[in-house]
Formats: structure tokens, C-alpha cells, sequence
């Protein structure tokens, strides 16, 4: 692959695993202030794609608060001066007849088409995209990224699933000219196919949390409940929750509220004895700009996770954004924990884990709260941006972003 030539302005393209949305994922998040840059020209954020026959399935499901984030892209749109959001999407036996399924993946390409005329960079985060479009995009891009984000493997659903996933990593280890890993774990794995790993970890939208004071929506009532609040904000997802330590903590302390606050992986998340317990508030996802108010009104926050093959692969977001808010947090010693045990209370279990949340209860020091915001600070993705541009810099001398 030929050097990039400096001042060079280059269209950005990106397969992202997570759909577009007000909740700013860490890839949403780099292909926005990426966008920023005077290098980049128009840019263009793949969803992953969807069926039209779910939609006729369970409407319910496929136009809920998460995912309607993948259906309202079906016609590409504007989200911002320089970024379109498309989904892909496939029409009901398609594949079936060969003749309807060329005439929608060249309506698809077409799509792309305006994107591929100019030099351009693209970021592979999506391994369940469409191959043939990837392949398609990959070949004449001037440089190559893959934004292993997350252990997708993980999230399989049985050995088959698991099997493509990884050879679909791999794949895009392999082709990539820079290869970026959300933790240590997945930089080992990545270094054995790609020398060009470097680790990227989370971070946080930090000035978001000195800028925002509301009360919005279904979360006005937060601030009426009476007696202590202990929250955990992001995914409900049972392959990572430990819910026989939550169901342990939210027992043991009858007059703690606890709120859970994010979209459902699944039905039940929390299993079905949690949310039935009378001191248990299960909110909705609500929009980033509105997450502030809300964790800045817990007295603790909470990060149950269990430690598992699973969460070997995260760097949890959640962790950053609570040390944000300077509230006191109260964690399982999972993946992404051990560079802030000076500031967090971290607990080997259950039971440690509800001493430390009474103590953590009681904790009243202003002191503290500057510290963590502090350490936030230093982990903002402004400061993330500032590290992946002298990446690319020294990957590509002549790029200029």
C-alpha cells in the first residue's frame, strides 16, 4: 500500500457494531471527533443490517428504543455536516432469487458510491457485516482499521456462530493496516495476526458532565425517591451482570433503592427474581446529554459485573463516566478495574462486595469526588483522539489528521 500524501483530505467509512445513536458508543464516538478533523471529507457509518422480515415478526421488539436506532437509517440521513448513518437491509427471501438479490446489493452499492470516488480510510467494528460489501470497500481503501472494540466472539449464541465470528476477527486482523484492541486480553490475541496492534482503551465524554443540569423524562422522579440510591447505568445483559450478587445486595438492604438504567439484551436480563423485589426501579435508555443528571444523582455507582471469559473482553465505558460524576463507585474486580483501585472499591465478592458498598454509602469527602473527576479528566476521549492520531501518525507518516 502506497504512503499517504500529506494534506490529503480523505472520505471515512465505517462498519460499526452498535447502531447510531444519542447513547455514543466508543465507535460512534471515534468517527465523530474524527469527522472533526479538516482531513476528513464526508463520512459514511454503517449500521449493521437488518431484516424487513423481523419487522413484520416483532414490531414490538424491531421499533424499540434501541433498536428503531437501526430502522429510521433504512434511507441514508444526515446526522451531522459531514457524517450520513445507513442501514443495510434485506427484503424477505431475497436470497432465494438470485436476480432480486444483484439488483439490492447494487442499489446498496450505489450508496456507497459517492463515498469511494475520493480517497478514503475505513474501520471495520462490525464483524456480522456483509462480507461482500466489506470486501467490496476494503480493496481500494487507502488505509485499513480494525476497531476490535469488544470480544465479539462472546456474544455467540452456539459454536457455529462463535466459529465465523472468529474467523471474521481474524480476517480483519490480517487485512488491516492498524489494528486497535479495547484491552490488553484482546491485543494478545490480535498481535499474533497483525504486528500492528496497539490498545486503545475507553474513555470518557468528560465535559459533558460539567454542562448539563436537568431533570427529563421518565428520570424527573429520580431526585423525589426517598432514602439512598445505588445505580448501575448501561446494558442489562445477563452474560455479564452477577445476578446472584445483585439479588444478595438488593436483598441484604431492604431500604436501599437500587436502579438499573439502559436497553435490554434480552427479555429478562435481571432474571425474573430481581425485578419484582419493591426497592428495584428499572428504567429505560435515556439519551447521553441527559446521563449526567441522572448519575449525579445516585449516591453510588455500580459495576456487578462477573468475571468471566465475557467481560475479559470489555473496558467497560460505564467505569469512566462514573468517575465523571466524582460519585463514589462499587465494582466486581472486572476487566478495565485494576488501573483504578486506588479510586474505586473493587470486591473479590458478594459479601465484600455489600461491606464495601455500605461503606462507600457513608463516604462524604469532596476530596474524592475532585480526584475522580480528576482521573476522568485524563481519560477523556479527547485526550483517546490526541493517542489515536499519533497512532495513525506513526503508522502512516505522511497522514496529516
Amino acid at each position: 500500500m502506497s504512503m499517504l500524501e500529506k494534506r490529503q483530505k480523505y472520505n471515512l467509512i465505517n462498519f460499526g457494531f452498535n447502531p447510531w445513536s444519542n447513547y455514543w458508543k466508543r465507535n460512534q464516538t471515534i468517527v465523530y471527533l474524527l469527522s472533526k478533523s479538516n482531513n476528513i471529507g464526508n463520512v459514511l457509518f454503517l449500521n449493521s443490517e437488518v431484516w424487513l422480515l423481523d419487522l413484520a415478526r416483532d414490531p414490538r421488539f424491531a421499533l424499540s428504543s434501541v433498536q428503531r436506532n437501526y430502522w429510521k437509517f433504512v434511507f441514508p440521513r444526515k446526522v451531522s455536516p459531514k457524517i450520513k448513518v445507513y442501514t443495510p437491509f434485506y427484503f424477505p427471501f431475497e436470497f432465494r432469487l438470485k436476480p432480486v438479490h444483484k439488483f439490492f446489493q447494487q442499489a446498496k452499492y450505489k450508496i456507497l458510491k459517492s463515498f469511494i470516488k475520493s480517497p478514503y480510510i475505513l474501520i471495520l467494528n462490525n464483524p456480522q457485516a456483509d462480507k461482500a460489501m466489506v470486501w467490496r470497500v476494503a480493496k481500494t481503501a487507502k488505509f485499513t482499521i480494525f476497531d476490535w472494540s469488544d470480544d465479539f466472539v462472546e456474544f455467540s449464541k452456539n459454536p457455529l456462530e462463535r466459529k465465523i465470528c472468529w474467523e471474521t476477527c481474524k480476517l480483519y486482523c490480517e487485512m488491516a493496516d492498524l489494528v486497535l484492541t479495547v484491552n490488553q486480553n484482546l491485543r494478545r490475541k490480535a498481535l499474533r495476526f497483525n504486528e500492528r496492534t496497539y490498545t486503545l482503551p475507553n474513555a470518557t465524554n468528560f465535559f459533558t458532565f460539567g454542562t448539563v443540569k436537568r431533570e427529563t423524562g421518565s428520570l424527573s422522579y429520580v431526585n423525589k425517591l426517598k432514602g439512598k440510591k445505588v445505580g448501575y447505568m448501561g446494558w442489562l445483559n445477563s452474560l455479564r451482570l452477577d445476578l446472584e450478587l445483585l439479588e444478595h445486595i438488593i436483598k441484604e438492604r431492604p431500604k436501599i433503592n437500587f436502579l438499573f438504567i439502559g436497553p435490554k439484551s434480552e427479555k429478562w436480563p435481571l432474571g425474573h427474581l430481581i425485578p419484582k423485589m419493591p426497592n428495584v426501579y428499572i428504567l429505560p435508555p435515556i439519551p447521553y446529554p441527559d446521563y449526567p443528571f441522572c448519575v449525579s444523582s445516585l449516591d453510588v455507582c455500580i459495576l456487578p459485573n462477573k468475571l468471566s471469559a465475557h467481560t475479559r473482553g470489555n473496558d467497560p465505558i460505564k467505569i469512566y463516566d462514573y468517575l465523571a460524576s466524582g460519585r463514589p463507585i462499587v465494582s466486581t474486580k472486572c476487566s478495565g478495574t485494576e488501573k483504578f483501585e486506588k479510586y474505586i472499591y473493587l470486591a473479590d465478592n458478594k459479601y465484600d462486595f455489600l461491606t464495601l458498598l455500605d461503606k462507600a454509602l457513608k463516604e462524604n469527602s469532596r476530596e474524592k469526588s475532585r480526584v475522580r473527576k480528576a482521573i476522568a479528566l485524563e481519560h477523556s476521549w479527547q485526550k483517546r483522539m490526541d493517542i489515536l492520531i499519533g497512532i495513525i501518525r506513526e503508522t502512516f507518516p505522511k497522514v496529516e489528521l
